[in-house]
């Protein structure tokens, strides 16, 4: 009898043990679940057999949720996560054996109320438990909620970054957009990076207009970090979209602005005459065009210039700074108006980076100066100077320039008519016609009335066709550029410089043999404004000067007879 009550005395210790537990009944429903502190324990016991128990845990941070529990006596326990109070079923069940420990996860979970299901295996299991709860938040802080479309945009301030989460979930519903607005002060290139912590994908993409026009767009990986980069835009509000299709993810994101401040843009409007801004004398202003905003560009700018000299001579000046993504320069249209309402009295393109502008017999009054990009879109950005020289004598007077292979070397000719302070010729040399390298040097005459002939070989021919021009540099650093030859032999060719075409625009001539070589410019009604007889010259690549200062806006016709066959261009100018 004795053994019988020792046993009943355990049996009765083990049933209040059991019913001791911190937790509170009933709690058989999530609506009366029991509270589990974040990241604490509780106790509890399903007693008796049959029972459920429901637990809540509020999370405070995104991040992974881990639950521990702890089975303390013999019967089989399962336990289960849910979220949409106690509906949407997370993970789970999983079992846990008498007296063992399991732990139940879920990663990718929005701060909220998460609830917990405590049960037997099976009808005829009870046991007593010790449940406990973890949150594993990423390093990188959240973005402000909510941000989910372009009206709730948070702010990425210029050259800063920003952390944020994205594809975290709560509810049955997934944070699967954010946004961000960037407001830039200046004109230039804007530089967006996106990194992905984790291992999924997202994908960034930049905005204008409202967040209507899409720019550019790159999906990031853990081990692919891309830079957007988008040059050409006009200051502004830019905005950019955070995406993933699945899975979720904190994520790092920067920005950057490079700006065209070397070259101030001007004073806008001035896209028609009557807005034009003042080119005072002898000056230097600044302007920028092309500029891309709201799926528009700054398309023209307007200068006027009142000329006063006494010379009739007019030299303009014109610099383009290269763009910030490439280097490279993007070309303007640069047209001349002594009336607005008739056509321009100098038309021209220039793609260089330093370019120069010579007007003769002008007389005093006032002047407009037409700037256009030649590339109206995005991208086609461009900032820019213009000097204005009243009563400037010209630095020199360009009569040929040509080039020929023989033996194996390039023979470059040229001849001027005309030098004032020419320190000399820089000749440079390129594989493709756009990036030049100097390769000699050439001493000009200084001050000359009279012919002068220049020439110079080169002996390291590139596979291929070899580009060359020369840089005229003055005793004062100042300088122009001739106009490029191609030296291919291929076929014969010719073409002219830029249509329309300006004062000091170049016929470009390639003879695949000895040729006789005649040429003529002709108005539209048949009068000859030019003739250029350069007799019979060798196979080569030719560069002759039109020499068109004295001809008026208009169209011509220029007849190139070679060998007394004759072909015939139109030309604007």
């Amino acid at each position: 009898m004795k053994s019988i009550s020792a046993l009943a005395l355990i049996a009765a210790i083990l049933l209040s043990s059991i019913a001791k537990a911190t937790e509170t009944e009933p709690n058989d429903t999530p609506a009366n679940a029991n509270t589990l502190r974040l990241n604490g324990t509780d106790s509890g016991a399903v007693n008796p057999a049959g029972d459920s128990d429901w637990w809540k845990v509020t999370s405070t941070a995104d991040g992974r949720l881990s639950i521990r529990l702890n089975n303390t006596r013999n019967g089989i326990l399962t336990f289960s996560l849910y979220d949409t109070a106690g509906i949407i079923l997370l993970n789970g069940p999983m079992q846990v054996e008498n007296n063992q420990i399991s732990v139940l996860e879920k990663d990718g979970l929005a701060a909220g109320t998460y609830f917990i299901l405590i049960k037997g295996s099976s009808s005829a299991d009870a046991s007593s438990y010790y449940i406990s709860d973890s949150l594993f938040s990423p390093m990188q802080a959240n973005d402000k909620e909510p941000n989910n479309n372009v009206s709730q945009t948070n702010t990425l301030s210029r050259n800063s970054t920003k952390t944020g989460h994205i594809g975290y979930y709560y509810n049955n519903m997934r944070d699967s957009t954010d946004w961000y607005k960037l407001s830039t002060n200046a004109d230039g290139l804007i530089k967006i990076t996106f990194k992905s912590v984790s291992n999924d994908t997202i994908l960034g993409s930049v905005y204008d207009y409202y967040g209507k026009t899409i720019l550019d767009s790159a999906f990031a990986t853990k081990e692919i970090t891309p830079t957007i980069k988008i040059d050409g835009l006009a200051s502004g509000n830019y905005y950019i979209r955070i995406t993933t299709a699945k899975g979720f993810t904190p994520y790092i994101l920067s920005d950057s602005l490079l700006t065209y401040n070397t070259y101030p843009r001007d004073r806008e409007p001035n896209k028609h005459p009557y807005q034009a801004n003042i080119l005072p004398a002898n000056s230097t202003v600044t302007g920028h065009i092309s500029f891309y905003k709201n799926n528009k560009v700054d398309s023209t700018d307007y200068f006027k210039l009142t000329y006063t000299g006494t010379t009739g001579n007019l030299s303009l000046t014109v610099n383009i700074l290269p763009a910030l993504i490439d280097s490279l320069v993007r070309g303007i249209r640069f047209d001349v108006f002594r009336d607005t309402l008739a056509a321009p009295i100098s038309r021209n393109s220039f793609s260089q980076r330093n370019n120069i502008l010579n007007l003769t017999s002008l007389t005093a009054g006032d002047y407009y100066i037409r700037v256009r990009g030649l590339k109206q879109s995005l991208g086609g950005g461009v900032a820019y100077s213009i000097t204005d020289s009243f009563g400037v004598a010209l630095p020199i007077t360009f009569i040929s320039f040509n080039g020929r292979v023989n033996n194996g070397e390039a023979n470059l000719n040229w001849s001027t008519a005309a030098e004032i302070n020419n320190k000399g010729f820089e000749v440079q040399k390129s594989m493709d016609g756009e990036t030049f390298a100097p390769i000699g040097f050439i001493k000009g005459a200084g001050n000359s009335s009279g012919i002068n002939n220049y020439s110079f070989s080169d002996p390291k021919l590139l596979s291929g066709a070899d580009y060359y021009r020369l840089k005229q540099i003055d005793f004062d650093d100042k300088f122009i550029y001739s106009s490029t030859i191609k030296l291919n032999y291929s076929k014969f060719d010719w073409t002219i410089s830029g249509n329309p075409v300006n004062n000091d625009s170049w016929m470009q001539l390639q003879l695949d043999k000895a040729s006789n070589v005649f040429v003529q410019v002709f108005s539209i009604n048949g009068k000859i404004i030019q003739t250029i007889n350069k007799g019979n010259i060798p196979e080569g690549t030719y560069s002759i000067p039109l020499n068109l200062r004295n001809a008026g806006s208009g169209m011509y016709v220029v007849r190139l007879v070679i060998n007394n066959k004759a072909y015939s261009k139109k030309i604007i100018k």
